[in-house]
């Protein structure tokens, strides 16, 4: 239990491989209900323990702005972070222009790399009210 940390899914070498620091300033990590469950800024060693313990948590989803996306993609200055640089994303992030979009987007994506693991029902009006 020394190393816990989280990676980007789907994995790929060629990002960095483990998201160590959340290198953004306006965004929230929220599991499968949509809801915001810890600090952002608490270590990898935190946030892994947190996801270990909770089912819910198996997969968290990190919604954030364009102005993050802008300021915060790798490689430099998200070095161990979550936003993936220009030419990386394609395969892990999604986006939406309101909520609801986000949800299915997510949906979507989890469909085609984790079809297992489903959102709550209420993911979006919980994510609503988390942002």
């Amino acid at each position: 239990q020394a190393w816990f940390k989280q990676v980007v899914v789907p994995f790929s070498m060629k990002r960095f491989p483990g998201v160590f620091f959340l290198n953004a300033d306006s965004f929230v990590v929220v599991d499968r209900t949509g809801k915001r469950y810890a600090c952002e800024k608490d270590f990898y060693q935190q946030r892994g323990m947190q996801m270990y313990q909770n089912p819910d948590r198996q997969l968290v989803f990190f919604v954030f702005d364009k102005r993050s996306r802008d300021l915060f993609a790798g490689p430099i200055r998200s070095l161990g972070g979550p936003i993936p640089g220009e030419g990386l994303d394609d395969d892990c992030m999604v986006s939406g222009s309101n909520v609801a979009e986000l949800t299915a987007a997510i949906s979507q994506l989890l469909g085609k790399e984790a079809p297992d693991f489903k959102l709550d029902s209420n993911f979006s009006s919980t994510l609503e009210a988390q942002i």
